[in-house]
């Protein structure tokens, strides 16, 4: 099968971020892999992201109504756990940057559970993702968003960055926030960022992030490496969002004609 995602390379346009270096500043939008399986066929992104994965199988958990409508697509699409997909990786090999978006079951509540949960999952996960993610706004079964309480999600963060220090490659874990994060768990977000080490942030999901990577770039002076993510599909969104402040920006539609219309931006900049 062609591939529509696979462009040509961009040499102008490679970038640095997080201590990967990356062929260009376009990865893939979160919900195209929910079930981390279809990496190969997005070739071309920076990096594909992939879940978000939970340490044991369960329904899906991301709003998927923009990608697929039939019961038999949401099927397909259904979270498998982190294991099936780790089955997959070992015999697929992923030929791209894959970031793993990891989650806590829909049933957990509590904190043990929660940390034990993403915990397991990075561990397991840890030989074959390039790039890990912690969500702020996956609520479980009853409406309850667990990593918006700043003293479970330092705990979280705390477990797995302490177990990262266990292993001879230091790989980076990101935390994704939404434009509708409230000013107080952003503050606290950044305060951990710049204390204990986290590598990065991503800014949005599904809505314009625009104000959202303003805000952070401002609060944080530019010091640290920000993903642009939500509703980014043509080039100018994506100029925009990397003139605001944004080192890589993840977008939903085939890369291609964004990096063209950047790498004749970049030369005549250069020019």
């Amino acid at each position: 099968m062609v591939n529509p995602f696979k462009g040509r390379e961009y040499p102008a346009l490679r970038c640095e971020a997080f201590g990967i270096e990356f062929p260009h500043p376009i990865a893939l939008a979160p919900g195209f892999i929910p079930n981390g399986e279809r990496y190969n066929i997005f070739r071309g992104f920076a990096f594909e992201e992939i879940g978000p994965l939970t340490l044991e199988p369960q329904g899906n958990i991301i709003r998927l109504g923009m990608f697929c409508r039939s019961k038999k697509a949401r099927n397909d699409m259904a979270n498998p756990g982190i294991r099936k997909v780790i089955s997959h990786m070992q015999i697929h090999k992923p030929k791209g940057i894959i970031a793993a978006n990891l989650a806590p079951s829909l049933k957990h509540r509590t904190t043990d559970d929660i940390v034990r949960d993403i915990t397991g999952a990075f561990s397991l996960m840890y030989d074959f993702a390039d790039i890990f993610i912690i969500d702020t706004f996956h609520a479980n079964v009853d409406g309850v968003v667990a990593l918006q309480n700043i003293d479970i999600l330092s705990e979280v963060l705390d477990s797995i960055l302490d177990m990262r220090s266990c292993y001879q490659v230091t790989k980076p874990i990101l935390i994704r926030v939404v434009p509708t994060i409230s000013r107080a768990l952003l503050d606290e977000i950044l305060d951990y960022l710049r204390r204990f080490g986290i590598d990065g942030i991503i800014a949005g999901f599904d809505t314009d992030p625009t104000d959202l990577v303003k805000d952070i770039v401002r609060m944080t002076d530019g010091r640290y490496p920000i993903v642009a993510c939500g509703g980014i599909d043509n080039q100018y969104k994506a100029e925009a969002l990397l003139e605001a402040g944004a080192c890589l920006v993840q977008m939903s539609v085939s890369p291609s004609k964004t990096l063209k219309y950047l790498e004749e931006k970049f030369h005549s900049h250069s020019e």
